[in-house]
């Protein structure tokens, strides 16, 4: 007996010097990422203006563009400017995919398929299905909460004037919204695991054990409201954000949510193992970015998988299962 008690002291005692130092590692990375890119504010800002050929104007002047398509009315801007902006960019994204799923084309991707031998191509009716679910969530349950999203941001007085904030303030709110991301998501989704939870509303999500990118959003509703959306809000109405950031903020949002969910790991993209193994297994991996999975332990079983030897970003060409094998054959 005293053995199983000194054993299970020192499991306690591993967790939690295995979470203190999870911990750590995350304050001490996002203090560098910080530090990092402040010094290197102008340096960044010249780089990317000199990359995309534009001038220091050139946002301001886009967005200037679309506050006068909205005849500068911050209400139909904020509430229709943020619908139009999750539909323009979300299904410009998802058609990309949604070709791959329905032809099995180009015959390249499929060395990049995480689960290698399912949905290539997907099954039309399951393609359709979630085509629809897909888009009724998109519209019919977007369009209120972008109502919402406008009641919401004027009640915490946030700007959708035509000065935009400096690349600074942007760095420093991202940094905020994705914590709080983390956080509404990891917590939502475990929850949504649990008992009636699971059964009523998120079972639905997990009828797809390969998921492919537009399934990203067949949700349950109320899933779709509180899981979804409500996390990715919560950030940039918490630190009052101006319109703009909290568009750039959604449409990086959109972006990894359809990635996670494409079913490929493509090179030069984050690594999307993680929450293609929470689909295949219906455990682990509840968070977006890993960091409260990895605190709670809530990643165990990933780590001990083949699925967590391929979780790298490829800076190459070669896919990721054969570079796991090569490390296997050099060890």
């Amino acid at each position: 007996m005293e053995t199983d008690m000194t054993d299970n002291t020192l499991k306690k005692c591993k967790d939690g010097g295995s979470m203190a130092g999870s911990f750590k590692m995350m304050v001490v990375m996002t203090a560098g990422i910080l530090i990092f890119f402040v010094a290197a504010k102008n340096s960044i800002t010249w780089m990317l203006q000199q990359f995309l050929f534009v001038s220091g104007n050139f946002w301001t002047s886009l967005y200037k563009s679309i506050y006068n398509l909205f005849g500068g009315n911050e209400f139909l801007l904020v509430s229709l400017g943020t619908m139009m902006t999750l539909s323009i960019f979300y299904w410009s994204f998802v058609s990309v995919m949604i070709f791959v799923d329905a032809t099995g084309k180009p015959d390249w991707i499929h060395k990049y398929k995480i689960q290698p031998d399912y949905n290539i191509p997907v099954d039309s009716y399951k393609l359709k299905r979630a085509f629809k679910r897909t888009f009724f969530n998109n519209t019919v349950i977007s369009l209120p909460y972008c109502f919402l999203t406008e009641w919401l941001f004027r009640l915490r007085g946030c700007s959708a004037s035509t000065t935009l904030p400096e690349f600074h303030t942007v760095l420093l709110e991202m940094l905020v919204f994705f914590a709080v991301q983390e956080i509404g998501f990891y917590y939502s989704h475990r929850l949504l695991h649990h008992g009636w939870f699971y059964k009523n509303i998120h079972k639905r999500h997990h009828e797809y054990t390969s998921p492919f990118a537009v399934s990203n959003f067949d949700v349950h509703p109320l899933e779709h409201v509180v899981s979804n959306l409500a996390p990715m809000l919560a950030g940039p109405i918490i630190v009052g954000s101006h319109v703009a950031t909290m568009w750039m903020w959604f449409v990086m949002g959109l972006f990894n949510s359809i990635s996670a969910h494409s079913g490929y790991h493509l090179p030069f993209l984050p690594s999307n193992e993680p929450h293609d193994f929470h689909h295949l297994k219906f455990v682990n991996n509840f968070g977006t970015w890993g960091i409260l999975d990895r605190l709670h332990g809530t990643d165990a079983l990933f780590r001990q998988s083949k699925q967590y030897q391929n979780h790298r970003i490829l800076l190459g060409l070669t896919p990721a299962r054969e570079l796991a094998n090569d490390s296997k054959d050099v060890n």
